[in-house]
């Protein structure tokens, strides 16, 4: 029994300890011209675009080993389902997709449908420039 717990307080130990990130390792970079906007349907420059990829998940991704390259879900249960006049996508959101936690929502996660309804409607709005 001793022996025992002298191992687990040995492999206890040894254990990597939890540890803030070392800013010194922070990888920074920089682009030649400024972002246009971090909006998905509105980013028409690469550097918005490459800063855009990082901040947003998308619903589809390819799957590229696969042969022929297909789409495969990311943020969807499944693959969208089309409408046999092809004018209706019904894409169904995986459980748990949040928006990041901010004081706007007042202590509340907030997601759900209202991410894809917000996401697809969103080029169609009035006052978008596009």
């Amino acid at each position: 029994m001793r022996n025992r717990r002298l191992f687990v307080v040995l492999l206890i130990m040894t254990l990597p300890v939890a540890q803030a990130a070392d800013m010194g390792k922070t990888l920074r970079g920089e682009f030649r011209i400024a972002e246009t906007s971090f909006d998905p349907a509105a980013a028409s420059d690469a550097v918005s675009d490459a800063i855009v990829e990082h901040i947003h998940d998308s619903m589809l991704e390819y799957e590229y080993l696969a042969r022929p390259v297909r789409l495969k879900p990311n943020t969807l249960e499944r693959l969208p389902e089309i409408s046999s006049d092809g004018a209706i996508y019904l894409c169904r959101l995986r459980k748990g997709i949040f928006f990041t936690p901010d004081p706007a929502f007042r202590g509340k996660p907030r997601g759900g449908f209202g991410v894809c309804r917000h996401s697809v409607c969103e080029g169609s709005l009035p006052n978008n420039r596009w």
